[in-house]
């Protein structure tokens, strides 16, 4: 929003200062030195930003309590009240004020760079594509950006890269504006015939003011497609988290830390129990650090024993005839027996395999955590080695991360080498709806006979609910500021084409009069703002779905996303958006008479 009102800014005052250049010539003649005039630019922006400042504030407040019913119907919030906070809305009004002074500076500067003598003879000013350097630097941007998109791999090189293509598109903006002028009005050639050059020439002639505007609707068309696209793959992502979560419905956690107890295995048999009720248990592990391990060039956490890298793991029970009639694991290598657990046995991921390098049939020997002295980085005085062997390998398991580094034991062996055992989750699902008030009532009354007030309980049901809450008020929230954006753009086209046609009524009442109807002058600029906003848009759907890539890959997401329907939104929608900024002109222009036009000076 600050950036599209700082454009439109620019292109008024631009268009200001060609309305009075003859004013601004008289004064230079008379002696006014080059930074009377900048200031004199500059304080007629200061002056309309703080009335415009008061006015939003007032505006926007009115605004806020009357649409605080709809707002609350679209965001899904509940609104008890309005609060008006002075501090914010001075600190609008002074930000305001910067923006204000910042976007002020080139229009001011460039009219005290304006000739007297050319301003007389009507000089105006044309359309500029940047220079050659320009242009030259902001296609080194792009390429870089772009290489660096290609041979980086984190976080820092990605971001790198989208700032680097922001500066370059920046830079190389005024040329891709002409280009993409030139392109369409080569494919709207053949449906307007001679029009299409001639608002071709024009859009051109004013490509200074015109560049702005198609950067408005640029900025909207990016930050839509970039915010689209960040929500829909975070959506995606989080309700995929969701899911893995909670393979099944609900969750009883016993929320007590590593080394507390947990639930007892009774509380899962009590569960269990209920007709209509189908859980899985999952057991507290232990935490554990391997001794005489192998490094195979894993990141994963290590801690230094006697100065050689050692693996912190976890060594989890499991109760592997329950598991396997909720959730049937694929197992990849060896087998999946108690005969081999009691035996030191130990069950281990793919993923893990593949990482560590282990296989079945190796062997590790592990150490307690508590029995590791961090002070020294030795283990401490009459330490125990366990000796575990590797003995099947499943693809993944039903409740563990995608990384998954654990060891997977049985109950019995844990409770024989390791002490009491206890739960530290329990998943149910309750497969007879019928009985889902009474079943949750029994659950909560089997929890509190626990004697633990730490307990959580959460429903897969209602995380997805709560995300999809999140979702639509983001992207409510997301559309109000896309429509505020385009609204900009509306008005600074809107301006700029009664400038544009303000300053070529004579040439326009000539036409006229030669005979040219009124219908085919509409048309003529009529394509004048399709062009504007079209190429903004097609700029805007470029820029932000590769931005929207480099983004997705520093967030370490690297397939693939785009919002097919929104990118053809930003396709389809600005034409529109250019001829109803022309309305209003054109009605201007229809009430003028040919003869005043033509001896207006």
């Amino acid at each position: 929003m600050t950036l599209g009102s700082t454009l439109l800014l620019i292109s008024t005052l631009q268009m200001s200062i060609q309305e009075r250049k003859k004013e601004i010539a008289t004064l230079r003649l008379l002696g006014s030195k080059r930074r009377q005039i900048v200031w004199l630019v500059m304080t007629e922006a200061i002056i309309l930003a703080l009335v415009s400042g008061l006015l939003g504030i007032g505006i926007g407040a009115g605004l806020a309590f009357m649409l605080q019913g709809f707002l609350a119907r679209m965001s899904g919030l509940t609104i008890t009240g309005l609060t008006f906070d002075p501090s914010f809305a001075l600190l609008s009004l002074v930000g305001g004020m910067m923006v204000t002074v910042a976007g002020s500076c080139l229009p001011a500067v460039l009219a005290s760079r304006e000739r007297p003598l050319h301003a007389y003879r009507e000089a105006s000013i044309h359309g500029h594509k940047g220079g050659w350097v320009r242009n030259l630097l902001g296609a080194v941007a792009i390429a870089f950006a772009l290489i660096a998109a290609l041979l980086s791999g984190g976080a820092k090189g990605h971001l790198a890269s989208a700032a680097l293509l922001t500066i370059g598109t920046g830079l190389l903006l005024p040329a891709l504006f002409s280009w993409t002028i030139r392109a369409l009005s080569s494919l709207l050639a053949p449906l307007i015939r001679n029009g299409a050059s001639l608002a071709r020439r024009s859009t051109l002639r004013q490509a200074r003011r015109s560049v702005q505007i198609a950067a408005v609707a640029m900025l909207a068309c990016s930050i839509g497609i970039v915010g689209t696209g960040v929500l829909g793959t975070v959506k995606q992502d989080t309700m995929k988290s969701i899911m893995d979560r909670y393979p099944l419905d609900h969750i009883l956690q016993s929320n007590t830390g590593l080394d507390q107890d947990g639930f007892s295995p009774e509380l899962f048999h009590d569960i269990q129990e209920l007709d209509g009720v189908s859980a899985v248990p999952i057991y507290k592990g232990k935490l554990m650090i391997t001794d005489g391990w192998k490094m195979h060039g894993t990141n994963m956490s290590t801690i230094d024993v006697d100065g050689k890298p050692e693996l912190l793991t976890s060594l989890q029970p499991v109760d592997w005839k329950v598991l396997q009639q909720a959730f049937p694991l694929m197992i990849s290598a060896g087998e999946i027996k108690m005969t081999d657990f009691n035996e030191g046995g130990v069950v281990i991921t793919s993923f893990m395999s593949e990482k560590l390098g282990l296989l079945v049939g190796d062997s590790i020997s592990m150490v307690r955590e508590s029995s590791y002295d961090y002070g020294s980085g030795k283990w401490k005085r009459g330490y125990e080695t366990v000796d575990l062997k590797v003995t099947g390998i499943i693809q993944a398991f039903p409740f563990g991360d995608r990384e998954d580094f654990s060891f997977y034991t049985s109950p019995s062996w844990m409770e024989a080498n390791m002490g009491p055992v206890s739960l530290d989750e329990i998943h149910y699902t309750l497969t007879d709806s019928s009985k889902k008030e009474e079943h949750e009532a029994r659950i909560q009354t089997f929890v509190q006979n626990e004697g633990t007030s730490e307990a959580i309980s959460l429903d897969k049901g209602e995380e997805l609910e709560l995300l999809q809450h999140q979702f639509l008020q983001r992207t409510t929230f997301l559309g109000i500021t896309i429509s505020l954006i385009c609204l900009l753009a509306l008005i600074g086209l809107m301006n700029n084409m009664t400038g544009s046609l303000k300053e070529r009524r004579r040439e326009i009442a000539t036409m006229r009069a030669l005979g040219i109807s009124f219908r085919k002058i509409s048309r003529l600029i009529l394509t004048e703002g399709v062009l504007i906003t079209s190429a903004g848009g097609i700029l805007g759907s470029l820029y932000g779905t590769i931005l929207l890539q480099l983004l997705l890959s520093a967030l370490d997401h690297h397939s693939f996303v785009m919002s097919w329907a929104f990118t053809g939104g930003c396709l389809i929608l600005p034409p529109f958006l250019g001829m109803a900024a022309v309305l209003f002109p054109l009605w201007k222009l229809r009430r003028s008479s040919i003869l005043q036009e033509l001896a207006a000076r």
